[in-house]
């Protein structure tokens, strides 16, 4: 069988180290213990991630719906073949260079239920979020789950 291992990481750099441009990168096992790194995406800061679980509290108490009853980081999830039925995906973004026109770049964002304050470093700054529904985690039947 192959095994696919990889990694998704932030790194304070893109091309070289110290080139001060963060990026969203995918690391890759390869041959023996070493990784690949390739770039995906430049100008992220900050990815973060949370996961909706079903846990049944929300309709016939015991039953899983597939309907999210509450979002966790992580370690919060305690059976990720049942419980997990989507992902809540936040990636914050910067631009590759600093504004010239002098601006006030201070930003305040709310990620994964953290406040992050921006420094005041002239880079424009946004926040990209989406929620999505993971498929084929596990058969859920909603007809039984409310009767």
């Amino acid at each position: 069988h192959i095994l696919v291992s990889r990694v998704y990481y932030v790194s304070d750099y893109s091309d070289s180290v110290g080139d001060g441009l963060p990026s969203l990168r995918r690391g890759d096992l390869i041959a023996g213990p070493e990784m690949s790194s390739d770039v995906l995406l430049t100008g992220v800061e900050d990815l973060q991630l949370e996961f909706g679980i079903d846990v049944g509290t929300n309709g016939v108490l015991g039953k899983r719906d597939g309907h999210v009853d509450a979002y966790v980081k992580a370690s919060g999830v305690t059976n990720w073949g049942l419980d997990v039925v989507s992902a809540r995906i936040w990636v914050l973004m910067r631009t590759e260079r600093a504004d010239k026109g002098g601006i006030s770049s201070t930003q305040t964002f709310t990620i994964a239920g953290t406040v992050v304050n921006t420094p005041n470093d002239g880079f424009r700054r946004y926040l990209v979020s989406s929620v999505v529904k993971l498929r084929n985690t596990s058969q859920i039947n909603v007809q039984s789950a409310g009767s």
